[in-house]
C-alpha cells in the first residue's frame, strides 16, 4: 500500500507545480520546493520583458537568455536536434488562416503552452511601399522550460503574392521562457499594396520538460493577422500553397545549437549582365544559443549553376564585410553565449539563376580567451549554411537541381 501513497503525493506534488507555474512571483520560492522534492532539476525566476529600446536592452536580453540557459544546460547543446524546416509544419490552410473570412489586425495562438500574441500597425507609404510594425508577445502558460530558437513569417499583398522570411531567435535574442515568463519584440515589414496579412511559426527547443511531451522540439503557430491602412479588419486573400521543392532567397539551420539565417538580394548595379556577371548580396545573422562561447574561424560558400563548375569563396575568419562596407574580414569573431553577429558579403554567379551554400568553420573551447586561442586542442565543427535560391527576382522560387547535377557528373566521369 506504501506505494500508492508515493503515486497520491507525486501527481498531488505535479498539480500543484503546474497550478503555481501559472502565477507570477509569489509562487517562486514554493515551485522551488517542490522542485527540490521531486528532483525536476534548478527552477528559473519567472521574468517579464518587454519591447527592447535600444541596443543595450537587446544586449541585457542576450546575456539574460544565455544566463538562464547555463542554468539549466545539460547536456543540451551537443544531442541530436532537428532542422528548424523539419520541425516546422507548414501549413496554408486550417482554423489559424481564417480563408474567406475578415480578420482583424491581431491573432492569438497556444501551442504546447506557447500563446503568441501578434499585433499590426500601419506606418505609412513611402517610394510605393506600405510599412507595417508589428508587435509579439511570449506567454509560457504551460509547465516546460522552452527556448525559442528561430522564426518564419510568410507575408502575403491584396494580389496573393507571398514572401517568406527564416531566420534565427528575433532580434538577435534566443529567449529562454520558463513557465510564467513573458518576451516581447518589435519589428516590421513592406507590401506594395495597402493591405495584405501575415502569418508564420517559431521553432522552439524544450529544454526542461515536466509534461513529458514528445519529440523536445516543436513549432508553435502565429494564427494569420490582417495588415491593413486603418488597423482594422480586413478579408485579404490566403496566400496558395506553397511549393515546398523550391528554394528561396532565405534560408536557417542550426548546427550544434549555432543556428545561421541567411537571405540574399540581388545587386543589379553591382553587375554586368552583358557580360555574364550577376552579384548578390547576402545578409547573415549567427546566433549563439549554446551554454559556451564559441569562435567563428573559417568560412565557406558555393555558388553552383546549371552549366559549369561552381564558384567557391573560402577563407579564415568570418569573411564578407561586417555592416557591408570595407573588405573581406579574415579575423575571426569570438561569440559569448546567447550573442548574435551579423555580417554582409558578395556572392557571384556566371547566371542569373544560381543556388548558394556553404558553412562556417566553428571552434568550441575557446570561452574565457582571446578568439582562436586554444585551436590546436579544441574541437571545430561545419555550421551549415542552408541552400539560396539566387534569382533576378526576390519572390521567385529557384528548382533544386543539385541532385541531377551530382548524376550527370558522375554519369560523364563513368
Amino acid at each position: 500500500m506504501w506505494w500508492r501513497w508515493r503515486v497520491a503525493a507525486v501527481l498531488c506534488a505535479c498539480v500543484a507545480q503546474y497550478v503555481i507555474s501559472s502565477m507570477s512571483l509569489e509562487g517562486f520560492e514554493l515551485r522551488s520546493v517542490l522542485s527540490s522534492l521531486l528532483d525536476m532539476g534548478p527552477v528559473l525566476e519567472p521574468v517579464a520583458l518587454g519591447v527592447a529600446k535600444s541596443e543595450r536592452e537587446v544586449n541585457e536580453q542576450q546575456q539574460l537568455s544565455a544566463e538562464r540557459l547555463a542554468r539549466v544546460a545539460d547536456g543540451i547543446s551537443d544531442r541530436p536536434s532537428m532542422q528548424p524546416d523539419e520541425v516546422r509544419q507548414v501549413q496554408h490552410v486550417g482554423p489559424g488562416m481564417r480563408c474567406g473570412e475578415k480578420i482583424p489586425p491581431e491573432s492569438i495562438c497556444t501551442t504546447r503552452g506557447v500563446e503568441i500574441f501578434v499585433q499590426s500597425k500601419y506606418q505609412g507609404s513611402k517610394g510605393g511601399r506600405h510599412s507595417w510594425a508589428y508587435t509579439i508577445t511570449f506567454t509560457n502558460r504551460g509547465v516546460d522550460t522552452v527556448q525559442m530558437l528561430s522564426r518564419r513569417w510568410v507575408f502575403t499583398d491584396a494580389s496573393g503574392d507571398s514572401h517568406e522570411v527564416k531566420g534565427p531567435g528575433a532580434r538577435g535574442v534566443t529567449p529562454v521562457l520558463a513557465p510564467g515568463d513573458e518576451w516581447s519584440y518589435q519589428s516590421g515589414t513592406a507590401l506594395a499594396t495597402p493591405t495584405g496579412s501575415m502569418h508564420g511559426s517559431f521553432q522552439f527547443d524544450t529544454l526542461v520538460s515536466a509534461s513529458g511531451e514528445e519529440p523536445a522540439a516543436f513549432d508553435a503557430g502565429v494564427a494569420r493577422l490582417a495588415l491593413s491602412e486603418n488597423n482594422k479588419g480586413e478579408q485579404p486573400p490566403c496566400p496558395t500553397e506553397a511549393d515546398e521543392t523550391l528554394l528561396h532567397a532565405t534560408s536557417v539551420r542550426a548546427t550544434r545549437r549555432v543556428i545561421i539565417g541567411a537571405n540574399v538580394k540581388f545587386a543589379d548595379k553591382m553587375s554586368d549582365i552583358e557580360k555574364d556577371l550577376y552579384r548578390f548580396v547576402y545578409d547573415v545573422q549567427i546566433n549563439n544559443a549554446r551554454e559556451q562561447a564559441v569562435t567563428i574561424v573559417g568560412h565557406n560558400w558555393e555558388v553552383a549553376t546549371r552549366q559549369g563548375p561552381p564558384t567557391i569563396t573560402l577563407g579564415e575568419g568570418v569573411g564578407g564585410q561586417a555592416g557591408g562596407a570595407g573588405s573581406e574580414m579574415s579575423t575571426k569573431r569570438r561569440l559569448p553565449a546567447g550573442e548574435a553577429f551579423r555580417l554582409r558579403g558578395l556572392l557571384t554567379s556566371r547566371e542569373p539563376i544560381a543556388i548558394a551554400s556553404g558553412h562556417y568553420v566553428v571552434l568550441l573551447g575557446s570561452e574565457g580567451g582571446e578568439a582562436g586561442e586554444g585551436e590546436g586542442q579544441a574541437e571545430t565543427f561545419e555550421a551549415e549554411i542552408g541552400p539560396l535560391g539566387l534569382t533576378l527576382h526576390a519572390t521567385t522560387g529557384v528548382p533544386d537541381w543539385r541532385g541531377e547535377r551530382a548524376e550527370a557528373d558522375e554519369g560523364v566521369g563513368s
